[in-house]
């Protein structure tokens, strides 16, 4: 995943089924290599929790990179 472009195509595919919201996470190791994927909220989700988890993962020096909006039209 060393392009934002391969996570877009990644998770669409990946999120091609599924008829709800999500909130996910791609965990990668320092070399941008997959260590697992995990959905962590199901529904509708508040972009102010979205904000608050970043914070808080910033406290335990988990960096995240960049977020992306997978849908369909």
């Amino acid at each position: 995943m060393t392009q934002p472009a391969l996570a877009f195509e990644y998770l669409q595919v990946l999120f091609q089924g599924y008829e709800h919201e999500v909130f996910s996470a791609l965990f990668l190791d320092s070399q941008h290599r997959v260590i697992c994927f995990e959905t962590l909220f199901r529904g509708t989700i508040d972009t102010a929790s979205v904000q608050r988890l970043k914070d808080a993962l910033g406290l335990v020096e988990v960096r995240v990179i960049d977020h992306i909006v997978v849908g369909h039209f």
